[in-house]
């Protein structure tokens, strides 16, 4: 019994390092010496990530013999909304032009289905693998901390005190883009920190996650993508509207 406790736990913890490297790491990842140096490194290490969540999941659930779903996963509208979301990847991949270029993508971006099956099974796995709170919490922080060290990048670029020395047209036109390779790419990585760092403020109140949401605030002007201020606007107005739903039943639904 002991034993087998060990070896879930191994597991366990070898899930939450994946997870941990993964959302620290494929951020800052570059290889300048590539002639994608974002791209390539990026995505081949964020499949070997998943792909050992997967695979440390599945060898837990061997050993432990059960698996405990979400309450996500109990309600039927979110059943439903997985299943229509993998019919319309499979119809867009079957109806394509050129069938093997869908499923991988192209060389320059790597972003086709199998690539899209990995960002919904990375979700999945997260629902899954991350039970408590302190798991979830390595996970934020890890996040947290590749994000700060993308916005102090992308703050030097905008000194021109760039390490890396990257030439690009961005640069001249005042755009910043750090480790992603390009203004608008880089917005949207802001956006998706964005939210849980305001959500992290607002619970813990701590000054380096101020430091860090005031530095993607900035970062964000500094990119100079209207996309991103837009998204911005939307993430605000629908954070508004689920708050008020929240405040007014007590529940989303």
């Amino acid at each position: 019994m002991k034993k087998r406790k060990e070896r879930i736990r191994l597991w366990e913890n070898i899930f939450t390092y994946a997870t941990c490297l993964s959302v620290f790491l494929v951020p800052v990842a570059v290889i300048p010496a590539l002639h994608l140096d974002f791209e390539i490194i990026k995505v081949s290490l964020f499949r070997i990530a998943v792909m050992t969540m997967l695979l440390a999941l599945g060898m837990k659930v061997l050993i432990e013999q059960k698996v405990s779903f979400p309450k996500l996963f109990s309600k039927r509208e979110s059943v439903k909304f997985f299943l229509f979301l993998l019919f319309v990847m499979g119809m867009v991949w079957f109806f394509s032009v050129s069938k093997p270029l869908s499923f991988w993508g192209s060389y320059f971006r790597m972003q086709g289905l199998y690539t899209q099956i990995h960002y919904l099974l990375f979700f999945l796995l997260l629902s899954l693998g991350l039970k408590t709170k302190k798991d979830w919490g390595n996970a934020f922080s890890s996040l947290f901390a590749g994000s700060a060290i993308c916005l102090i990048y992308g703050l030097l670029q905008a000194l021109s005190l760039d390490p890396l020395n990257y030439n690009l047209q961005e640069l001249s036109l005042g755009r910043i883009f750090s480790f992603l390779g390009h203004p608008n790419y880089f917005a949207s990585y802001i956006l998706l920190i964005m939210f849980p760092l305001i959500s992290r403020l607002f619970n813990d109140k701590s000054w380096h996650i101020g430091v860090i949401t005031s530095l993607a605030l900035v970062a964000l002007l500094l990119t100079g993508s209207r996309a991103g201020f837009l998204g911005l606007i939307a993430g605000f107005g629908t954070l508004s509207l689920l708050g008020l739903l929240i405040f007014k039943n007590g529940k989303l639904w």
